[in-house]
């Protein structure tokens, strides 16, 4: 299959990802990965990506997970408005807390992390638009 897909899961990861291997979904996305970081591991080498929030950044877990995830693999949303940071709706202007996060955690400017974001992001949708020219 060759389009891309997003990956919610409360709690069976592991299925979830063999249901994405299983069907040979190539640009699978998961979304707000709170499995196993060994599993994370795999998720990784089957060539998936992962898309992470402000929440995470908030919670040491979220953290640990953000950790584990390569660069090349990492993409930003908001998960609004879903999701609140201290009583307020987050919106696309906290991504930046993400960035600045990024920014510290990997040791580079906040440019230089929305250059590798923007990156992932083309990588994730030119599969989908040529696929769509076809």
């Amino acid at each position: 299959m060759d389009a891309s897909c997003k990956i919610r899961c409360e709690r069976n990861w592991c299925a979830c990802n063999d249901r994405v291997y299983n069907f040979s979904i190539k640009g699978a996305i998961f979304h707000w990965y709170s499995g196993s970081l060994s599993l994370l591991k795999k998720i990784v080498e089957a060539g998936y990506y992962f898309s992470i929030n402000p929440a995470m950044i908030q919670s040491s877990n979220g953290c640990k997970i953000i950790e584990k995830i390569p660069r090349d693999r990492l993409l930003t949303e908001t998960d609004g408005p879903f999701v609140k940071i201290e009583g307020k709706v987050i919106t696309s202007q906290d991504i930046s807390l993400v960035l600045k996060y990024l920014g510290l955690l990997w040791n580079c400017s906040y440019a230089d992390v929305e250059l590798q974001i923007k990156s992932n992001f083309k990588q994730v949708l030119l599969p989908i638009k040529y696929s769509n020219e076809r």
